[in-house]
C-alpha cells in the first residue's frame, strides 16, 4: 500500500501539521493535491511531504481511518476514446475549499458515455443543448456528464454559482476553446444565476450546487 504525508498549507488552523493519507494516485514528494478534511471531508490543497509503500499491518496510520487523496492538484481534463472532458471538481470556491471530484463533468463536443467514462463513475448523460439537461443532472445519483455545445457555458455557470471566481477558472480552463469563449461572456455570479435561472428551477440549480461543494451523506472519503 502507498501512503502520502501532507501538508495542508492553506489553512491556518492545519499549518505546520502533517497528515498521512491513502495515495492510489502514486504521487510524488513536493507535488500538490486535493484531499478531504475534517468531519465534512472538505476538500483543501495539500503539499505531499513523504511518500511511504508499506504492507497494512506497517501502516503509518489506522487504515480504516486513512483518507484518500482526491485528485492531483489542477486534474481537470479527463481524456477518453469518447470524449475530452473537463472535471469540475478541484477548483477553489472559498478560502481554502475546492468542488469535488466525481459530480459533474463538461464535454463541449458532443458524446455520450463509453465504458472509460462509466468506469470513472458517470451514470447520467444529458445533452446540454436539449431542454431540461440541468433538471436531469441534479437528479442524478452519482456523477453526471454535460455534453454539446453548450456544456462549457452551463459548466462556467455553475461554478460561478458554486462562488468559483473567473480568474480560478480562467487559470485552469481559459486555454480550452469552448470555455474561453464561455468566458467571454460576462462572468458574473449574477450572470450565472439568470442563465441558470432560464435553464431549470431553482431547487434544481441549488442541488446541484450543493453536489460541487458538500459532501454526500455517507460518503466514502
Amino acid at each position: 500500500m502507498r501512503f502520502a504525508l501532507l501538508c495542508f498549507f492553506g489553512d491556518a488552523n492545519l499549518a505546520d501539521r502533517t497528515y498521512w493519507y491513502l495515495d492510489t494516485l502514486g504521487v510524488r514528494p513536493g507535488e500538490r493535491v486535493i484531499a478531504p478534511v475534517g468531519p465534512r471531508d472538505g476538500l483543501q490543497c495539500a503539499r505531499v511531504e513523504r511518500v511511504l509503500c508499506t504492507d497494512p499491518r506497517s501502516a503509518p496510520y489506522d487504515i480504516r481511518l486513512c483518507k484518500r487523496i482526491a485528485a492531483r492538484y489542477g486534474a481537470h481534463r479527463l481524456k477518453t476514446a469518447e470524449a475530452d472532458c473537463v472535471e469540475l471538481g478541484g477548483f477553489l470556491y472559498d478560502e481554502k475549499h475546492y468542488t469535488r471530484f466525481g459530480r459533474i463533468l463538461a464535454a463541449p463536443r458532443g458524446t455520450a458515455a463509453g465504458s472509460a467514462l462509466r468506469e470513472y463513475g458517470v451514470v447520467c448523460t444529458a445533452d446540454a443543448d436539449a431542454p431540461g439537461a440541468l433538471a436531469a443532472l441534479a437528479e442524478a445519483r452519482g456523477c453526471a456528464l454535460l455534453y454539446g455545445d453548450r456544456a462549457a457555458e452551463y459548466a462556467v455557470a455553475l461554478l460561478l454559482a458554486a462562488g468559483v471566481r473567473t480568474r480560478e477558472i480562467e487559470k485552469d480552463l481559459g486555454g480550452l476553446a469552448a470555455f474561453a469563449a464561455a468566458l467571454r461572456t460576462p462572468c458574473t455570479a449574477s450572470a450565472a444565476t439568470a442563465l441558470l435561472s432560464a435553464a431549470a428551477e431553482q431547487h434544481k440549480i441549488d442541488a446541484l450546487v450543493r453536489a460541487l461543494c458538500r459532501a454526500r451523506p455517507n460518503e466514502e472519503p
